[in-house]
This record gives C-alpha cells, structure tokens and sequence, in this order.
C-alpha cells in the first residue's frame, strides 16, 4: 500500500505542474512518426515541447552499413570491444561501445537519481521518467536521418551527453541516450535495428521487462512491445521491416559493457507478439475499463490537491448542460501495455489536461467524469465538466 500512495503521489505532481503552468497547456509542435517511421508527418501527432536540433556536417570516413543481415545467426553473436574508438561515428557498432562508456554511463545514472527520477521506485516509473525527460529534451534532427537514409547508414553519431546539450540527433543518437538510461534502471538493454532495406531502417532503444520485448519511439513518453512498434509501422508509417538485428548490452561490475546481437527472423517476432495478445497485456475491454477509472480518481485527487471542490459524476456524460473538453491521442492504443498501465494512465491524464486547453477553466466547475474511447487507433480522451 505504501508502495501505491507514493506511486499516486508521483503522479499528482505531474498533474499539479500541468496545472500550475509548469508544463505548457497545448503547445502545437507536429511531431513525426516516421522512418523515421516513414517520410510524411501526421498531422494528428500528439503535442510535444519543441527544441532545437543542431545541424549536422557529413565526413569523409568510411562507414559499415548493417542492412546486410546474416539471417543464420539467430543465436547470440559476441560483438568484440574494438581495439580503438577512432571513427567510432560513422560505425553504429563500435558507436555501441565507444558511446556507452562508464563515465557516461555513471553521468547517466546520477541524472536518473537526481534530476529526472529523484523519487521513483519501480522500473516502470524509471523508465517512464526517463522517456518523458527525452520528450521535452531532445529532438529528432530531421536532416541528419534523412540523410542516413540517402547514404545508407547512420552518421557522425553522438554521445549521450552530446545529444543532451545539442538538444536532438538522429534516431541513432536517440536510441544511444535512451540505452544508456536503461542499462541504469536494467542492468541490461536491448537495441533495435530494424531494416526494411537500404535506405530505409531504424534503430530503437528498448529492454526486456515482465516478459515483453519493449521498445521505444520518440517523443513518445511511453515504451510500447516491439510487435506494436513493427505494426504500428506498417499500417502508419510506411515502413515495412523485413529485417530485425537485436544487440544485447549488458553492464559489467566494473562498469563496462558487454555487446552481443542476433538476427530475429519474423516467425519469432511473430511468437512475441502471439504471447503478448494471449496474456491480454493490450487495451482489452477489461484494461480500457481500469484505465478510466484510474484516470478519474487521478484527476480527482488532483484537484483536491489544488484546493478545487470537484465531485464525481459518472452521469455527466449524458448532461446536455455539461462542457466537454477533448483531446485525441494520436496511436494511443498501440502504446498501452498493462505492466506500465499506471503510468500510461498518468500520461493520458497529463494529454488530457494540457491538449484539450481546460486548464484555464478548472475553477469554473464542481464537478467531472472522464472518458476514454478508442477510435481506430487514436484515443478519445474526454472530460466533462459541469
């Protein structure tokens, strides 16, 4: 129980800063699922809080492209510590090892203990600290991917700590940082590199957790399971991965890492997502359901914290007299799994509040109900008022 009302208190805060102006209400920065998950914007894209990516410059130096796979190692394969970090940016694997180092690593951690997540206590709370940091921090430099995408391969990649001050990089860059945080809450984290061919690829953070293969996708707050990655890139992004390369960084005692990958065919892609549809870890009818009712005891305690009066009234919905404030959150379903369900339902609630532009009106009302209705693959997030 203790456990619980600290877990509730951690949201509260978020949601107190939402309305106490620390968090923007209703920024409108368009924010690219692409390959990138694909070439076009959506215009649907939830809000996120802009920066600034840097501009990026080619160099001379030779690269090593992945997107020549070696389908018959499905096992795990030793990635040797290179000899000498000298090019390490133009050659993602070495950039594994060379970026990655236990000073970075060390630096990463203490942000994590410190600044980004000073009072959580579980993974799934780390980790959704840590995706939210990377959200409102960093940008993907849209020049810089699709220039990777031209020649082939990811370039001049960055250091975590490189990507932090120059507030953006590439996906590569991205998933660098992210990886670094993980193995700070795992001990152990996972690299995506998903290829649909030469000039079309991706690479995602991601790790292993309550039995699901996650992964994650800027500037979403939240990890999704990695066959909710791959769908959502078919039906949404135009990307079509045929080809998936797993790397397994796992932090020594010492405070290095060790590097390991394997060639994941489809049919054990296809496994994981089987697994993950019979455990009923999606937005099932039951999940939807809690996901609501979390939400509404969330903003009612919320509110109680801000010293407003509001009563529940589930009947609201059906009150013509009612005000409803709505919010659509774009891929919302591909994003929920049960063992982050708290945190998904504190993101919701934080969407809610700061898209739907309420935030100035809360004095203005007594009483709410709160509901969340698929469509297609949006999610409707609705607060009526009265």
């Amino acid at each position: 129980m203790r456990r619980k009302a600290l877990a509730l208190s951690l949201a509260i805060v978020l949601l107190a800063s939402i309305i106490s102006g620390c968090i923007g209400s209703g920024g409108t920065k368009t924010i690219t699922v692409t390959k990138t998950v694909g070439p076009e914007e959506d215009s649907k894209a939830p809000t996120a809080t802009s920066t600034s990516p840097t501009s990026t410059q080619m160099t001379d130096t030779t690269s090593t492209t992945l997107t020549q796979v070696d389908k018959d190692e499905t096992t795990w394969q030793t990635v040797p510590k290179p000899e000498s970090c000298n090019n390490w940016r133009e050659d993602f694997e070495k950039a594994i090892y060379c970026a990655l180092t236990p000073s970075t690593l060390q630096q990463l951690g203490q942000m994590l203990q410190s600044t980004i997540a000073p009072q959580a206590t579980t993974p799934s709370e780390k980790v959704y600290y840590a995706l939210s940091y990377g959200t409102v921090t960093v940008a993907i430099d849209d020049v810089k991917e699709n220039r990777s995408m031209e020649i082939g391969h990811y370039y001049d990649i960055k250091a975590p700590l490189e990507t932090l001050e120059s507030k953006g990089g590439s996906r590569a860059d991205i998933a660098l940082l992210y990886t670094g945080f993980f193995l700070n809450i795992f001990d152990e984290a996972y690299i995506f590199y998903a290829i649909e061919n030469e000039t079309k690829f991706d690479v995602e953070a991601g790790f292993y957790y309550e039995d699901i293969n996650y992964t994650t996708l800027w500037p979403y707050p939240f990890p999704l399971p990695f066959t909710q990655y791959e769908r959502l890139a078919a039906m949404h992004g135009h990307f079509e991965i045929r080809d998936v390369i797993m790397y397994r960084i796992k932090k020594q005692p010492t405070g290095e890492i060790m590097v390991e990958k394997r060639y994941i065919p489809i049919k054990e892609r296809a496994e994981w997502d089987s697994q993950f549809h019979k455990s009923g870890m999606y937005l099932t009818a039951q999940n939807l359901q809690k996901l609501q009712e979390d939400m509404n005891a969330l903003f009612g305690q919320a509110m109680k914290q801000q010293g407003y009066n509001y009563k529940h009234d589930p009947n609201l919905q059906y009150d013509y007299q009612a005000k409803v404030y709505r919010y659509t959150y774009t891929f919302g379903d591909f994003f929920y799994s049960k063992p982050f369900h708290k945190e998904f339902a504190t993101g919701m609630l934080i969407a809610l509040l700061s898209g739907s532009g309420v935030g100035n009106d809360l004095a203005k009302y007594s009483k709410y109900h709160i509901e969340v209705a698929p469509s297609l693959d949006d999610l409707v997030l609705m607060l009526y008022v009265k």
